[in-house]
């Protein structure tokens, strides 16, 4: 007997509803860690690329970082609590590929989300690549969201 670990979804699709909203719910929390993640990385990555040459200061600043980090996941989460999953059904009810559309469209609000509460475009050039980062990980929280949520079509 073998079994196939791989490509099991976290959750069976045929479970019925109440697992599809969990499904649903553990794919959108994932999504938020990974979008808070990668602006984690980035910004360690900036300290590293600031002149921190020794490794262990890089592992330092990671380490000091972690609970902004938390506190991250949880912004993300109150801010994409709503309009997730109204992207999601705009999504659904236009038939608009999954994945890459998941990917933009959560780019888009990552960006969004950045001018609505904080305006950094209007801060010039470092305003721009922050609102860069934040499109990029909004795109890598949608990116994660459709790998969870077992790739739908």
């Amino acid at each position: 007997m073998t079994t196939q670990t791989a490509n099991m979804p976290i959750v069976d699709r045929r479970a019925g509803p109440a697992a599809g909203l969990l499904r649903s719910a553990l794919a959108w929390l994932g999504g938020c860690i990974a979008a808070a993640m990668t602006v984690y990385w980035a910004l360690g990555v900036s300290h590293l690329a600031g002149g921190v040459g020794e490794a262990g200061l890089f592992i330092e600043g990671l380490i000091a970082r972690l609970p902004q980090a938390a506190g991250l996941i949880g912004l993300i989460a109150f801010l994409t609590i709503v309009p997730l999953p109204l992207i999601i059904l705009l999504i659904r009810e236009t038939r608009l590929p999954r994945g890459t559309t998941d990917m933009l469209l959560c780019a888009l609000l990552g960006g969004l989300l950045a001018q609505i509460f904080g305006l950094p475009v209007l801060e010039g050039g470092a305003g721009i690549a922050r609102t860069l980062l934040a499109a990029l990980s909004g795109a890598m929280g949608g990116l994660t969201y459709w790998i969870m949520a077992g790739r739908p079509d």
